[in-house]
C-alpha cells in the first residue's frame, strides 16, 4: 500500500513532537507547555542539562537531520561537537519561547519534507546517521519522545520530588 509507511512515520513524528490527541505520553512539545525562563534553566546538578539546553539540543539535531537530507549527508562528528554548548540559558522569557518556538518551526519543517518525499526518497541512504529518510525520520520522533520524559522529570525534580520511587506514575491515557 503506497504511502503507508510514510503516513505511520509522519504520525509518530506528531504523537512524539506535538500530539494533543490523548496519547499515552506527553509530546516534547506539550511537555513544554506552561514551562518559564526559569525553570527551563534549571539544573538537577552542575553537569546535568536544563531543559533549555534540552530543546536546543533536539533543535540542533532535526536541523542536522534536513541538512544530511538535502546534502546527501552530514559530518556527524563535527555537527556533534557543535552541540551542547552556547549561552542556552541566557535572556528571559522571550529568549525562552524564541527557543521553544524555534523547536516548533524545525519540527514542523522535518514533517513537512517528510510529507513530501516520495518511497525512493524514503529509502535513499544518508551519510553519516546511517540507514536510509524514512530510518532516520523514525529516530527524530524516538529522540523527541526521550526528551519528552527528560522533560517531565525535571520538572517532577523541580517540585521537589527527588526519590525517583515516589515519583508519579501514569497509566495507558494518563498524562501525568
Amino acid at each position: 500500500m503506497p504511502g503507508r509507511r510514510k503516513d505511520l512515520l509522519l504520525d509518530l513524528m506528531h504523537v512524539a513532537a506535538d500530539g494533543e490527541d490523548g496519547v499515552w505520553h506527553a509530546s516534547l512539545l506539550a511537555a513544554l507547555e506552561g514551562v518559564d525562563a526559569a525553570r527551563a534553566r534549571w539544573r538537577p546538578a552542575p553537569d546535568r542539562p536544563s531543559i533549555w539546553e534540552l530543546v536546543r539540543h533536539v533543535t540542533h539535531w532535526k536541523r542536522g537531520l534536513m541538512r544530511a537530507w538535502d546534502e546527501g549527508e552530514l559530518d556527524t562528528e563535527a555537527w556533534s561537537a557543535q552541540d551542547w554548548n552556547g549561552p542556552a540559558e541566557e535572556g528571559g522569557e522571550e529568549a525562552w519561547r524564541e527557543s521553544v518556538d524555534e523547536l516548533a518551526r524545525v519540527t514542523r519543517g522535518l514533517a513537512t519534507r517528510l510529507a513530501a518525499a516520495d518511497e525512493r526518497l524514503l529509502d535513499t541512504e544518508v551519510g553519516g546517521f546511517g540507514g536510509g529518510v524514512a530510518r532516520h525520520a523514525m529516530q527524530a520522533a524516538t529522540h523527541d519522545a526521550y526528551h519528552a520524559g527528560q522533560v517531565r522529570l525535571l520538572l517532577r525534580l523541580q517540585a521537589g520530588t527527588h526519590d525517583a520511587r515516589t515519583l508519579p506514575t501514569t497509566g495507558p491515557g494518563e498524562d501525568g
